[in-house]
């Protein structure tokens, strides 16, 4: 939904570039309501013709009468997007594509899985006359782990383009810094596992937050810091600081640059480690290269409990333990897994729904505390569930309602979860 008009629906395909947005309250009941094709040539020609979408963002209106959107392509191609009020349209004024570019440097096969809006961040706008975009700070992630901050403004032209590009200010990758600065032991997971499946912005302040302040409070004034909570896709909750975007000073980065802005990041959760187990399923402990992390078969669920800058907590399924039998050295034996023993040793595992705390708060305390890298310090709460995995999850605006979709087997089933006790 278009948060700025609630009769636009905007829906977008994994498998197309087009996007179209509805307008609810137009046309008729035998055609259907009103809508607009975001295309352009470009998209429809070449590899992007099946570069679908998998993100879409909506930034501030430009003016009363143009809407602003941004879309993450599967093969890693950021657009934005110009289209027009349905209530104000002419029929002379269409949809056109103000900008496209690709962050990452892996483009065929790293997908912009996530969009956010730095919006208070206090950064020199070009446009110093347009005060209502906020900043033109964009932050994207990508379904491989990679992270990118676009300047919109600040566009140049590249060699033989006549279209203005926007400048990439600071680019990193998730898997690779926790590689490089050895925040934990055993084999990292794979690069597509520690996609980002979700960026939530926390607060954005304009020097380190005393514990008096809070999220609501925070966010009014012009930062030169955000901080936010990512969650991979194997369920890997990151707790992550962007220092250095309000300065006038700062120098733009390429791949292969440097730049002012400084970024550090903190384990809030991370799955347990695997278990192995020999023939006689007894627990044997391996060496660090085969210690690996457990993995869900798709990546869990996730959602904000309540209200952005009224409540900081992260709600999303748990990953249970993964369990892998060593084969009999006896290569006449054949190998059996006997399941009732195997979930005999892991009974405790259950699944359920944990809430992240990912105050500022809390990571102002853990950074001074130097834990880094701590595993489920900022969990608060497990809220164990009945038979059946996680698929679905969402909170109600006001954090106080929770449905949880599950299924097990072929069978579906909807919990619902109240926060309030009963009177």
């Amino acid at each position: 939904w278009d948060p700025n008009n609630d009769d636009l629906l905007v829906v977008s395909f994994s498998t197309d570039c087009r996007i179209r947005i509805f307008d609810l309250i137009s046309g008729s009941e035998a055609g259907g309501p009103n809508h607009t094709v975001l295309s352009d040539a470009d998209s429809l020609r070449g590899r992007f013709r099946t570069e679908g979408n998998i993100s879409i963002h909506h930034l501030p209106p430009s003016s009363r009468k143009v809407h602003q959107l941004l879309s993450g392509g599967s093969y890693g191609t950021v657009r934005l997007w110009y289209y027009p009020n349905s209530r104000r349209r002419k029929k002379t004024q269409l949809p056109t594509l103000a900008w496209s570019m690709s962050p990452f440097l892996d483009t065929h096969t790293e997908g912009i899985s996530e969009i956010c809006h730095l919006e208070n961040c206090s950064f020199p706008s070009s446009h110093s006359n347009d005060t209502s975009n906020g900043s033109g700070l964009i932050l994207v992630g990508g379904s491989k782990g990679s992270l990118a901050i676009i300047d919109q403004d600040r566009q140049s032209k590249k060699a033989f383009s006549t279209k203005l590009t926007p400048t990439i200010l600071w680019s990193s990758n998730v898997g690779r810094y926790i590689t490089r600065r050895r925040l934990v032991d055993g084999v990292l997971p794979s690069n597509s596992w520690m996609g980002i499946k979700k960026i939530v912005l926390w607060g954005e302040s304009s020097s380190h937050p005393s514990p008096k302040n809070s999220p609501a409070t925070v966010r009014n004034a012009p930062s030169e810091e955000a901080r936010m909570t990512m969650v991979t896709n194997c369920g890997w909750t990151l707790n992550a600081s962007i220092r250095g975007l309000g300065r006038t000073s700062r120098k733009s980065s390429d791949f292969s640059g440097e730049s002012t802005v400084a970024f550090s990041l903190q384990i809030a959760h991370k799955t347990a480690k695997t278990m192995w187990l020999n023939s006689d399923l007894e627990e044997i402990v391996v060496g660090e290269n085969a210690s690996t992390f457990s993995l869900p078969l798709s990546p869990p669920p996730v959602c904000t409990l309540g209200t952005l800058g009224q409540s900081n907590l992260l709600a999303i399924a748990s990953v249970k333990r993964n369990v892998k039998v060593m084969s009999n050295k006896d290569k006449r034996v054949l190998s059996s897994l006997p399941d009732a023993e195997i979930e005999r040793l892991c009974q405790d595992d259950e699944d359920a729904i944990l809430l992240v705390d990912a105050s500022i708060d809390r990571v102002a305390v853990s950074e001074h505390q130097g834990k880094l890298g701590s595993s489920d310090s900022f969990v608060v709460s497990k809220i164990p569930l009945g038979d059946g995995t996680p698929q679905a999850l969402a909170v109600h605006p006001a954090g106080q309602w929770m449905i949880v979709g599950c299924s097990d087997e072929g069978r579906e089933e909807l919990t619902l979860f109240c926060q309030r006790s009963k009177p």
